[in-house]
């Protein structure tokens, strides 16, 4: 697992990215929820926004090797305790710990601040062609 963030004006803009390193095909529900930890390792009050739009299928599934992404971002004017970098990243069903890159809180001059996490959608592999159906214009 690994979060990078790039600075984007007043927000950090980030990709979470999971890989699959079982032997076994793995399926990632929902939109993952992340909280980020203080230097003393306690959780931050950053609520972790998850919007309620439909998407068919709400999950991905991964076969060994393959790798999900959620777009991430985290906005607003961080005045609170020195984040480590460090975040617990939590899905239906298990959690982990991740070490970010990038910078470990907004800049921006909005108060309210709150983290926005994506669906997970599988990443390209590299080598790996994907093809759908092939669509034509008919004339009707």
């Amino acid at each position: 697992m690994s979060l990078a963030w790039t600075g984007h004006g007043r927000l950090l803009r980030g990709e979470l990215s999971v890989r699959n390193v079982g032997a076994v095909r793995v399926r990632l529900s929902g939109k993952p929820q992340l909280i980020p930890l203080g230097l003393d390792g306690s959780e931050l009050p950053v609520p972790c926004i998850n919007t309620l739009e439909f998407r068919p299928p709400s999950y991905v599934d991964l076969d060994p090797g393959e790798t999900a992404i959620s777009n991430v971002n985290w906005g607003g004017h961080w005045d609170g305790a020195n984040p480590s970098g460090r975040f617990v990243v939590k899905w239906r069903g298990g959690s982990s710990q991740v070490t970010a890159s990038g910078p470990r809180h907004p800049i921006g001059s909005v108060q309210a601040t709150n983290i926005m996490a994506g669906w997970f959608q599988r990443a390209a592999q590299p080598g790996v062609a994907i093809s759908g159906p092939e669509w034509s214009a008919q004339p009707e």
